[in-house]
């Protein structure tokens, strides 16, 4: 027979935090002072169910004496709300403590509250709460049922915390039942949305459950690298990471079991009991047991494998925990087989095989799959009638438009003859703004440093006793401004002016730099300058650059020439 490797993980759905001791005593203290000094019933209760959470993970005897303050509290002030949270918590203390059934009560008046209060978030909690207690009594296929619930309404908030934890739920459950392909898919799906949330707990708890995947497929090597690396993370922060580095511990104490190394094994298994022992977590202490029973068996030490499986399987029933109960009676069969008692052996052997086929039996399999199935059929069909009510929508669009149209047709006719009117105030408008762009334009295009040189150069004639020079200079200077006042008026002028307009400057430009260089102007084949309208003043800065830039300093005689030709229109 196959030996078989224990390691049960499990994630509920209400995830109470995972503080260090210390911080959360400070916490505790910080919000009891407020809890002395406040009056007011609505903050009393939310200060009574923080405090009974923060207790989860140091006291739940205490988590609960607080859980009844705040549910007191609650139903005496009328707080439907705050009244489902606590009963909500109760739940999760209750499943912690092993007291199942009143665990169940009072999810179930957590969730007829949420739905009378219309409150979705705390249905999904309320549901996965179910789904985990069911879990853990080996009920798989109402577990399934519970955690599908809150898949759905996790989706539909977009929920990615809440849709991360559920699947984590899925996951344990294809985990037991020995459908490892499915279980790693879960649970790597949920590694991957914590890890983007920086959920650091929550990521370490889905490593964990991987690498007990892993262990349980009988990857013993590559499993203790996954704990090592959880265990490792943790303690870095012993504080923070209490409750990841106990799970790190207890991996690692059954890989080293699964490898021959008891002596490691018993070292990881007895510190993590010791820390859920400080945490008084009743599960978890019931789990560690386990495994501690498992490591006995395999030393074949059978009297200490028989004391610790009569533990396990006590404590199993006390909690209704039905695959812990089946891990318990196997031990014991083994146990009292190795000791030759035979009759011992074979009437635990006989409870083994009952609870294994009532948990693991192929049809409860089957169920489990068609919940899936169902899950993802609905899902498709109710995605296929949204897109059915899309086009329905769309095709009364479309009725609507011809109607919508006519409106805008006519409402558009309105906004022309409006505008028209607009538009002829406008030029009007336009007119008087038009004169004082065209003063701008005149400043812009009489460039004051070539007018102030070419004032220079006919005072330097004048000095000269030049008066010829200084006369013709002057007399193109003269033609010049004119050309320019003149073409300033218009918005076009032919191209024969403005060729003209340049021949006067180029001229002036030329006397001014003795002959400096020499220029010519071009017009490509078939161009009528007559014909042909451009702005103002066009070519001129273009030309004076060259000048300026080009020629100036240059030390040679050079040469500027100047072509015209058109390009389409």
């Amino acid at each position: 027979m196959k030996k078989k490797k224990y390691q049960r993980l499990f994630l509920f759905f209400l995830l109470l935090p995972a503080f260090g001791f210390s911080q959360e005593t400070r916490e505790i203290d910080s919000l009891l002072t407020i809890l002395r000094s406040t009056s007011y019933d609505t903050t009393r209760v939310d200060i009574c169910n923080k405090i009974s959470q923060l207790y989860c993970s140091v006291d739940f005897n205490k988590a609960l004496s607080y859980n009844d303050q705040a549910i007191s509290l609650a139903e005496k002030t009328n707080l439907p709300r705050r009244l489902a949270g606590a009963y909500n918590i109760r739940g999760i203390i209750y499943i912690n403590l092993g007291r199942l059934k009143e665990a169940d009560s009072s999810f179930n008046k957590a969730i007829e509250l949420h739905i009378k209060n219309g409150n979705k978030k705390g249905l999904a909690s309320g549901y996965g709460n179910l789904g985990a207690m069911y879990y853990m009594i080996g009920s798989y296929y109402k577990a399934m049922q519970f955690h599908m619930k809150c898949l759905k309404i996790n989706e539909e908030l977009r929920d990615k915390n809440g849709v991360a934890i559920t699947l984590m739920n899925i996951a344990n459950i294809h985990f037991i039942q020995k459908n490892y392909r499915e279980a790693k898919k879960y649970y790597s799906s949920c590694r991957a949305i914590h890890h983007e949330l920086h959920n650091v707990h929550e990521e370490l708890t889905a490593m964990n459950n991987i690498a007990a995947t892993l262990l349980d497929e009988g990857k013993a090597a590559e499993a203790l690298s996954y704990f090592d690396s959880i265990k490792k993370i943790a303690g870095t922060k012993p504080a923070e990471f209490t409750v990841e580095y106990a799970f790190g511990l207890n991996g690692m104490g059954n890989c080293y079991r699964n490898l021959g190394d008891y002596k490691k094994s018993h070292f990881c298994l007895e510190t993590a009991a010791g820390i859920y022992e400080q945490l008084n977590n009743t599960f978890k202490i019931l789990e560690v047991t386990g495994n501690l029973a498992a490591l006995y068996v395999k030393e074949k030490n059978y009297s200490k494998a028989i004391e610790f499986s009569n533990r396990y399987l006590e404590k199993a029933k006390a909690m209704e925990a039905r695959q812990h109960e089946m891990d318990a009676n196997e031990f014991l069969f083994k146990s009292y087989a190795g000791l030759n008692d035979y009759e011992n052996a074979f009437r635990y052997h006989q409870q083994f095989t009952l609870l294994k086929d009532s948990i693991l039996n192929s049809e409860n399999v089957k169920n489990l799959n068609e919940i899936e199935t169902k899950y993802e059929t609905e899902k498709k069909e109710s995605e296929n009638k949204l897109l059915l009510q899309e086009n329905q929508i769309q095709q009364l669009q479309i009725g609507r438009g011809y109607y919508v149209m006519a409106g805008i047709s006519t409402l558009l006719l309105l906004v022309i003859v409006i505008a028209f009117l607009f538009i002829r105030q406008g030029r009007l408008n336009a007119q008087q703004r038009t004169l004082q762009l065209e003063q701008k334009l005149l400043r812009s295009q009489m460039n004051p440093h070539f007018i102030f040189n070419s004032l220079i150069a006919i005072e330097s004639y004048i000095y000269k006793n030049e008066p010829k020079e200084a006369g013709k200079y002057l007399s193109g200077f003269a033609r010049l401004m004119r050309l320019i006042l003149e073409n300033s008026r218009e918005e076009y002028i032919p191209l024969s002016k403005e060729i003209k307009t340049l021949e006067y400057y180029l001229q002036l430009q030329k006397n001014r730099f003795d002959n400096a260089f020499d220029y010519a102007i071009e017009l490509s084949e078939g161009t009528d300058p007559e014909a042909i309208a451009i702005p103002p003043m066009l070519a001129q800065p273009f030309i004076e650059n060259s000048i300026e830039h080009g020629i100036k300093n240059n030390g040679t005689k050079g040469s500027i020439s100047i072509r015209f030709s058109l390009s389409g229109n």
